[in-house]
């Protein structure tokens, strides 16, 4: 179950232990500091992050988060299984929530960075006479730290897995939604997914900073193989 997570170059530094003792990840915008002295991982740098409105395209959401970490913390982190990769032009990194059922699909678009959620099961009643081409239910994530997010659009999902999903910004939309959406998931261990005004699924994410640095590292690595 091994993994990395940001650091405070491109190179990542491993995670020993995901289930006991982590090196996580922590954030810092718009901020100057010093890294722990002869720490080899890390060296000064300047954070600075622009969220102008007219400034910011879809490609600004991606390289605008991909600032480096600066600190990093002991956590202690819940035992978390997931999935990653690829799937329709998204990078996806998936995991199973607390039920041990429902898996909880977290997305960013290769190229127009769009932020989305799925929420499936297999047999899920929750699409039981529900219009498949809803779109304006948004599904809202509130992580451990209080801080919530919801998605513009949203609907049910039902084919082979039923469930629901949320997308932070559409074709038309300002994709700033997406790049707040990632902030927050920058900051979470684990999150409460709810829908409709209920609760859905409840899921563990890893050290802070896990989930959004693997969609991060997926898109700019995809990024790369398609412009070569």
């Amino acid at each position: 179950m091994g993994s990395k997570i940001g650091s405070c170059q491109k190179r990542r530094k491993p995670i020993s232990g995901l289930s006991g003792q982590t090196e996580a990840v922590n954030i810092t915008y718009a901020q100057v500091r010093s890294c722990p002295t002869g720490n080899r991982y890390c060296q000064e740098d300047k954070m600075i992050m622009k969220n102008g409105v007219n400034a910011l395209t879809a490609l600004a959401v991606l390289v605008g988060l991909t600032v480096p970490a600066i600190a990093q913390e002991r956590k202690k982190v819940p035992d978390f299984s997931y999935s990653e990769g690829v799937k329709r032009g998204d990078c996806k990194i998936a995991f199973r929530s607390t039920d041990g059922v429902t898996m909880v699909d977290f997305g960013l678009g290769i190229m127009d960075s769009v932020f989305s959620v799925e929420v499936l099961r297999n047999g899920w009643d929750i699409v039981d006479d529900k219009d498949p081409d809803t779109r304006d239910m948004p599904l809202t994530l509130t992580f451990q730290n209080g801080q919530t997010t919801s998605s513009e659009l949203g609907g049910y999902r039902n084919g082979f897995y039923q469930g629901v999903w949320g997308l932070w910004h559409g074709k038309d939309s300002n994709p700033v939604l997406s790049q707040r959406g990632l902030e927050s998931l920058m900051e979470a261990t684990s999150a409460t997914v709810s829908f409709d005004d209920e609760d859905i699924a409840e899921v563990n994410l890893g050290p802070k900073g896990f989930a959004a640095n693997k969609l991060l590292d997926c898109a700019i690595a995809e990024r790369e193989k398609r412009s070569q």
